[in-house]
């Protein structure tokens, strides 16, 4: 690979990134700046169950695609597990422990649910990998 690849190969996993950052970032903070009350099953479909998972797909398979991290880009899934595990205790298990003065441990299972997603686009990806290269 030639030096301008390199560079674009950088700027394609910097920009995946803080893409994946901004849009966790942004449903964080649209719970605690802009919910009203009574929408509360609204943004629990709209970001834990459609965004936020459909932006980890999106990671995976591209992480998958392009093999960033080489052997180790099986832990972005672990990562982005992690992202899904406290997107939902950042929101409504935080907004629980301040109404009710008792702390609320992270949810494990939702660690597992997000790493699966991971997963799945991760398998996905590499899949896409794969078809290509052996067509070529």
């Amino acid at each position: 690979m030639n030096e301008q690849m390199v560079r674009r190969d950088k700027l394609e996993k910097i920009l995946v990134g803080l893409l994946y950052v901004l849009v966790w970032t942004f449903s964080i903070a649209d719970f605690w700046l802009f919910l009203e009350p009574g929408d509360e099953m609204g943004y629990s479909l709209v970001f834990l169950w459609i965004v936020i998972p459909v932006i980890t797909i999106v990671v995976s398979i591209v992480e998958g695609m392009k093999n960033w991290f080489g052997r180790f880009k099986w832990l972005t899934s672990v990562i982005l597990g992690l992202m899904y595990m406290l997107s939902g205790y950042l929101t409504f298990d935080l907004a629980n422990t301040l109404a009710t003065n008792h702390l609320n441990m992270p949810r494990i299972e939702m660690l597992f649910i997000g790493t699966g997603i991971a997963l799945a686009g991760m398998l996905v990806g590499c899949l896409i990998k794969k078809t290509r290269t052996d067509g070529t």
